[in-house]
């Protein structure tokens, strides 16, 4: 085996293994999420008016949840509001599936509201 080949080899192995290193944390990052036994509360709806009403109750939205794309809201320790897309619904299914607590407010800006000010107090992540 000549220098090339040994070199090849070398960074093909060190490649494996960080391939295999992303893999695994992903993995245990993904299992700890849905463990946490934390609360998923999404709202089926996100506009200018409903970002206005959070925003009158002081709460704080990530900068994803501003795009018109992103047709949904959810949080799990009330402390960060993020959207997503009907490509993402897979995350509410996720939760259910790792018997997470998903509390729906379907277009209930007032409950999510409510739900927001429990995890906050719950997680004692009130601003």
């Amino acid at each position: 085996m000549n220098t090339l080949q040994t070199d090849i080899a070398i960074v093909t192995a060190i490649l494996w293994l960080m391939a295999i290193a992303v893999v695994a944390y992903d993995r245990i990052k993904y299992h700890k999420y849905y463990t946490s036994k934390s609360k998923l509360v999404v709202l089926r709806i996100n506009n200018a008016a409903v970002r206005e009403v959070l925003s009158q109750n002081g709460i704080k939205l990530c900068q994803c949840a501003y795009y018109n794309t992103n047709r949904y809201l959810y949080t799990i320790e009330g402390d960060h509001i993020c959207g997503f897309t009907e490509s993402c619904t897979h995350l509410i299914e996720d939760a259910v599936k790792h018997h997470q607590e998903v509390i729906d407010c379907d277009i209930n800006v007032n409950l999510f509201v409510s739900e927001i000010k429990k995890l906050q107090e719950d997680y004692g992540s009130e601003d």
